[in-house]
């Protein structure tokens, strides 16, 4: 499939209510025919990932190998990210998820009783950094309660 189709097309809703395709929205797919055709009218309106003029540093072309493990994976009704691995767990889906962890355990190695009262009432949490350091330091801030605010970028040191 790759390069065989544009990387993206785009319909408005209105514009494929005019094709006849709005039905496709009218519920779950029942028979085989539906989900088939469902299934082709969704990888058609889609982006496409695997064409060769789409790059992203997160998605790319499907490798044979990882597409026979999603399968394996979803055959056996299970997921590829909590395996181990050279006796060691991988930490989570990406970057950002590894750093949210990261902080997650410092501060309950160090403040273990906020697992249980929560932060109100505790004095205010700050996070030092660099200022080259990654956007998910801030985003970790944000859902933990910390605050945008009490994320301290420090200067790399000389």
């Amino acid at each position: 499939m790759q390069g065989t189709h544009a990387v993206y097309v785009y319909d408005s809703p209105v514009a494929l209510s005019y094709k006849g395709e709005s039905n496709l929205y009218e519920g779950v797919p029942k028979t085989y025919e539906e989900i088939k055709a469902t299934t082709g009218f969704v990888i058609q309106k889609c982006l496409n990932t695997s064409h060769q003029n789409f790059l992203n540093q997160l998605y790319g072309a499907v490798h044979p190998v990882g597409l026979a493990g999603a399968y394996i994976v979803e055959k056996m009704n299970t997921n590829q990210h909590t395996c181990p691995r050279r006796r060691r767990w991988d930490l989570g889906p990406g970057g950002s998820m590894a750093n949210m962890y990261a902080k997650i355990l410092a501060r309950h190695r160090d403040l273990p009783q906020i697992k249980n009262e929560g932060l109100f009432g505790h004095r205010p949490l700050v996070i030092f950094t660099s200022q080259g350091s990654h956007y998910s330091i801030s985003k970790a801030a944000n859902w933990m309660g910390f605050g945008m605010n009490n994320v301290v970028k420090t200067n790399k040191p000389k």
